[in-house]
């Protein structure tokens, strides 16, 4: 991704949703029936916590939450460790891990104008 010009990182993402205040959480859960779970976390509280969030181009409310910012695309890679480390501080700032009511098994994917 490109950051400045001339200057690209890495983008070692999580996928998001935004829940504006008036929508209804279960209104989005259904465009997910491929997702078994969800996590739900104020942007705040992620950025309190160093997370950087930046718009996907494709719709309004998706975004992507970088786990490891500064990683040049000409520099060294993320080790698994660092990336796993990232995620799990991830979710240790998000709510509990959640069952999406509209899970349909292991074989329903999402709907594609949603991404």
């Amino acid at each position: 991704m490109e950051v400045s010009p001339g200057l690209r990182e890495v983008l070692h993402g999580v996928s998001v949703f935004a829940r504006p205040p008036e929508a209804d959480v279960a209104a989005i859960l259904d465009r997910f029936t491929g997702a078994p779970s969800y996590v739900e976390v104020a942007v705040g509280t992620l950025r309190a916590a160093g997370f950087a969030g930046y718009p996907t181009g494709f719709n309004v409310d998706h975004d992507d939450v970088q786990l490891l910012g500064g990683l040049r695309d000409d520099g060294p890679a993320a080790s698994s460790s660092d990336l796993e480390q990232a995620a799990a501080r991830l979710l240790a700032n998000g709510g509990p891990l959640r069952r999406n009511p509209a899970y349909a098994g292991g074989t329903a994917a999402s709907r594609q104008e949603d991404r």
